[in-house]
């Protein structure tokens, strides 16, 4: 149903998701440097692992493909003065927020022994693939359950954005010639 919408309509929808999103980034990154501050953790790492190249590099494309936004964020700008600096300020404090989140993760949980991340509270596990795993052992159960569940709430809220772009663009290409995709 949300195909036939147009981007206007999803502004609720794309709130729920950034607030969601935000949220869970910052519970992650808090509960993580809780942990170490707990004296868990291990200050003894490898920083540099040439296995790791190749996943390196996906989260380097993954992350420059979000500047194909930047003229939809920029346009709808009423005053177009304070642009720079403002995007400065948000390429800076996600520049923060990508180094702090893998650091921190890499200092808690990189060494444990527990290889398997349980469902219910017990021990931490060993860093895993997809890091929400990480706390599903955590004793704030509704936590546990909401980052691990974070990545279906992104990948759904996700479809109905790119399918609304996918019908534009269709609508434009195939059936109306020499028109412009209304956003």
């Amino acid at each position: 149903p949300f195909v036939f919408f147009n981007f206007q309509k999803t502004k609720f929808l794309q709130i729920a998701t950034l607030t969601t999103r935000n949220v869970a980034l910052l519970s992650m990154i808090i509960l993580t440097i809780r942990f170490i501050g707990q004296g868990n953790g291990d200050s003894n790492v490898r920083w540099a692992r040439p296995q790791g190249i190749a996943t390196a590099f996906g989260n380097i494309v993954y992350a420059f493909m979000c500047h194909h936004s930047l003229p939809s964020i920029v346009a709808p700008m009423k005053n177009k003065q304070f642009a720079n600096k403002s995007l400065l300020f948000t390429f800076l404090f996600v520049g923060m927020i990508y180094l702090i989140f893998p650091v921190t993760a890499i200092f808690a949980f990189a060494d444990i022994e527990n290889t398997k991340c349980a469902s219910h509270s017990g021990p931490p596990c060993r860093l895993q693939r997809l890091f929400t795993q990480n706390f599903s052992s955590f004793d704030l159960r509704w936590m546990a359950s909401f980052l691990s569940l974070f990545p279906v709430f992104t990948l759904s809220s996700n479809f109905p954005l790119i399918s609304i772009t996918l019908r534009l663009v269709i609508d434009c290409e195939v059936f109306q010639e020499n028109s412009v995709v209304r956003w």
